[in-house]
């Protein structure tokens, strides 16, 4: 990651660069294009590119890096890391279906904790989670609870302890095992009481199923433990929930970021356009007294097509060119990491609608003031 970071920070700072070589290159090229069309625009923004390649390079860098900017970020915010993905995949599989159940025995009593249990809502089966001593790979998990709620999650109902491969298991059984216990292959299963009868044996965390296989009301529940016991006493949440709410914040502000970024981009570019426009308008006086003294003042619409509107609709066509081809290392649809081609689009039709405006003000401007030059001297 580091490496194609490094990457895309030499490819935006050498950006200004090789486009300045470009427009002194192509300027000439066009100037001399202009003998044979007899363009006479054409002609004076190519010999003026060629000469001043600095300005063409500030509106093509200047509007190309940050739509490249703009892009990245969306890309880095809606990237998962590993155990996001693999949570974001478990609540894919068995969704609210399932949630764990996380008790801090040492501050709550038995009768405490076991008249909240009998309010859960209807439909809730409790099944007791008991990791095993060693985290070794083999090692067995206990599970016990009733008959109602073993046979929910279509395990055995005995009161000897029946083993059986994790795999094998209910879906919901395999990714508890899995988010508690990720070494275990095996798990041991019998039939007793949730709760022991006394708190420092009790399992630090029970697996909450719903009988039907639906989703649990999870806030619900959340808000019952929180109305009846101890702040954090004891906490429900999905498979890998925590590592849930720091990625989706990222994917929101990744939201955030396309949200904002079309503006972003439009608030830079005009500022940029801006300039270049004064700098149209400084060099299309010199043309003021062939316009006036030929009387073709539609030359500034010529001249300014080629010196506002096509770089910057070149620019917006390499920009997100660019764009797309920077964010292809990273992409991967599987792990949700995609380029929003909405704002690529909604940005590149922004900017060509300010690209139009552009030419056309900066045409009409130029023409109003060739109107005021006056001859001097002899």
């Amino acid at each position: 990651m580091k490496l194609y970071n490094g990457g895309v920070v030499a490819a935006l700072a050498t950006l200004p660069c090789a486009v300045a070589v470009g427009a002194a290159a192509l300027g000439a090229r066009l100037a001399r294009s202009s003998r044979r069309t007899g363009s006479a625009g054409a002609l004076i923004a190519g010999r003026h590119s060629a000469a001043h390649p600095g300005v063409v390079a500030r509106l093509v860098a200047g509007v190309g890096i940050v739509v490249v900017l703009v892009s990245q970020v969306q890309l880095k915010n809606s990237q998962f890391g590993e155990s996001a993905r693999a949570a974001q995949d478990a609540v894919n599989r068995v969704g609210n279906s399932m949630l764990l159940m996380h008790i801090d025995s040492e501050s709550l009593a038995r009768q405490q904790l076991n008249s909240v249990l009998h309010r859960l809502p209807q439909g809730t089966e409790m099944i007791a989670l008991y990791p095993p001593a060693e985290s070794a790979s083999g090692a067995t998990v206990r599970l016990q609870g009733s008959c109602q709620a073993l046979r929910a999650v279509k395990l055995g109902c005995s009161r000897e302890p029946t083993t059986a491969a994790v795999n094998s298991a209910d879906p919901r059984i395999t990714e508890a095992i899995r988010w508690t216990s990720p070494d275990s292959d095996r798990l041991a299963v019998r039939q007793g009481s949730v709760l022991p009868a006394r708190m420092d044996s009790a399992p630090r965390t029970v697996v909450l199923a719903s009988s039907d296989g639906k989703n649990l009301p999870e806030a619900q529940i959340n808000q019952l433990l929180r109305d009846a016991l101890p702040l954090a006493a004891v906490t429900v949440e999905s498979p890998g929930g925590s590592w849930l709410v720091g990625a989706n914040n990222s994917v929101a502000h990744g939201r955030w970021v396309i949200f904002f970024g079309l503006p972003g981009v439009l608030i830079v570019a005009l500022a940029i356009v801006l300039a270049n426009l004064a700098e149209f308008l400084r060099f299309s006086r010199m043309v003021a007294p062939l316009s006036v003294l030929t009387g073709e003042r539609k030359i500034y619409y010529s001249t300014a097509m080629w010196a506002l509107l096509v770089p910057l609709l070149a620019t917006i066509v390499t920009s997100v060119i660019v764009a797309s081809w920077l964010a292809v290392p990273q992409v991967s649809a599987a792990n949700g990491v995609e380029l929003s081609n909405g704002m690529l689009t909604a940005t590149a039709g922004a900017l060509a609608v300010l690209a139009v405006l552009t030419w056309w003000w900066g045409s009409r401007a130029a023409q109003h003031q060739s109107s005021l030059w006056r001859p001097h001297g002899e």
